[in-house]
């Protein structure tokens, strides 16, 4: 098989991830500022968002349900295309004048049900496309990362730009095209997989039993869920409320927020360096101490220096963790409940986030924003030490082998089966990579060559 063709899936999906993310992250930019300027009222771009995420929760939590029923590539497209229309729906509303935002925000809540279960139906199948492609799992995650952060740099500015120079309606257009063009990168490069047997007889009961069993993911689940919930709430809750009040405060807040983009961006680049050096419990303790450290350094000062030195020492283990953890849940789990637990995972880390942004608005009106900021940096560190006492001492590659760490039976679809440990697409869980895999052995999971 030519290589032009084993790489395509792969630069197609990251091509579809990159347009994706930056559509996203302008969206906030675009109807949030363009409601508020339209309407004069902050509550309805915050009506849109909210409503968006909310939908995004649910949606995510049966994505795995979704998946088992109609298959990866139904719903991975599904996703992408049920967002370009709403995208198109609301830019032609917006242009013939009708910008009510309750109508507007049912739009956007319908786009968003379906974008958890669009990412989870291509992320689950990163490992086959990889080593379709002869390239390193967790280098192809950091790749992703790497274009989510450059999203972050670059949606910022170029929302602001097209809501100051074309209005709302020319912002609402541009989403609309972005997410065209997504849809039809991911429409031509989505491999076609065969369906998971089993996989639709497990219930979301199951799931969680079987993810509360894996004491790893389990304990990962709940300590990315701390660490979203208080980025979260310190870059939309605090550290506004911080830097808005001073004079140059937009401009220090737009500097946080693109030193840590390019930190993230070169923590990704470093990302399987790091993986093949340190155990997994000393690279997440150490990450999440030195996010606990960049936390509590703004509670102490928000010159230039120190929210320079925070984004670097939050931005930079963000973007080694990343690509790691992504690649432990898109290996770890059995294949027949893959996808349900990348969901039911993913889910509860996202709720982490409307609670934490809650609670910070809750605590600031009772305490000072410093001391606010301290109790954050402190249930960080206390991530740390839970890492350090809980996970298993073991390297990225064995926790990626789906082994170490678990009481549960194996997969509950071959339950008795005395097999070894298989990943998707049925190679030996010890070859992530690709580099001895050709085509036909990825049959077993997947249908072969082109159409894989």
């Amino acid at each position: 098989m030519r290589l032009a063709t084993a790489t395509w899936p792969m630069l197609g999906l990251l091509t579809q991830s990159g347009l994706a993310r930056l559509s996203d992250q302008m969206a906030a930019i675009v109807y949030g500022w363009g409601m508020l300027n339209g309407s004069g009222s902050s509550a309805s771009g915050a009506i849109v968002m909210a409503t968006s995420f909310a939908a995004l929760v649910i949606g995510t939590l049966f994505a795995g349900r979704l998946i088992s029923a109609f298959g990866a590539r139904r719903v991975a497209l599904a996703g992408v295309w049920v967002s370009a229309v709403v995208a198109g729906l609301i830019a032609l509303m917006l242009h013939f004048g009708f910008a009510n935002p309750a109508l507007i925000a049912i739009l956007a809540a319908l786009g968003a049900i379906l974008d958890g279960p669009s990412a989870i139906a291509s992320e689950m199948h990163y490992p086959q496309i990889a080593r379709l492609a002869r390239f390193d799992l967790i280098r192809l995650n950091a790749l992703d990362d790497g274009l989510d952060g450059a999203a972050t740099l670059i949606a910022p500015a170029t929302g602001v730009l097209l809501v100051t120079n074309f209005g709302l309606v020319g912002g609402a257009a541009a989403l609309a095209v972005l997410g065209l063009s997504a849809a039809l990168v991911l429409t031509a490069s989505f491999p076609r997989f065969k369906p998971v047997s089993g996989a639709s007889s497990i219930t979301l009961r199951a799931v969680g039993q079987a993810l509360l069993a894996d004491r790893l993911l389990a304990w990962l689940t709940v300590l990315f869920s701390i660490a979203v919930g208080v980025f979260v709430a310190v870059e939309l809750v605090m550290l506004p409320r911080l830097l808005l009040a001073a004079a140059d405060g937009a401009r220090q807040l737009t500097l946080f927020l693109i030193a840590g983009g390019v930190a993230a961006l070169a923590g990704a680049a470093l990302s399987r360096r790091f993986a093949a050096s340190l155990s997994l419990p000393h690279l997440l303790g150490a990450g999440f101490l030195s996010l606990a450290v960049g936390t509590g350094l703004l509670a102490f000062s928000t010159g230039t220096s120190a929210l320079l030195a925070s984004a670097a020492l939050t931005g930079l283990p963000s973007g080694v963790i990343g690509p790691l953890a992504a690649s432990i849940f898109q290996t770890r789990p059995p294949r027949a409940l893959r996808a349900d637990m990348q969901a039911l995972s993913g889910a509860l880390v996202f709720a982490s986030a409307p609670i934490a942004v809650l609670a910070a608005g809750i605590a600031l009106d009772a305490l000072p924003t410093g001391a606010t900021l301290l109790s954050c940096a402190a249930l960080l560190a206390l991530g740390a030490l839970i890492i350090m006492v809980a996970l298993p001492s073991v390297s990225a590659q064995t926790a990626m082998q789906g082994q170490v760490g678990t009481r549960a039976p194996p997969d509950p679809v071959a339950r008795g089966a005395a097999a070894p440990a298989r990943s998707a697409g049925g190679v030996a869980a010890t070859d992530h990579h690709g580099v001895r895999a050709p085509c036909r052995t990825i049959s077993a999971g997947a249908k072969p060559c082109r159409k894989l």
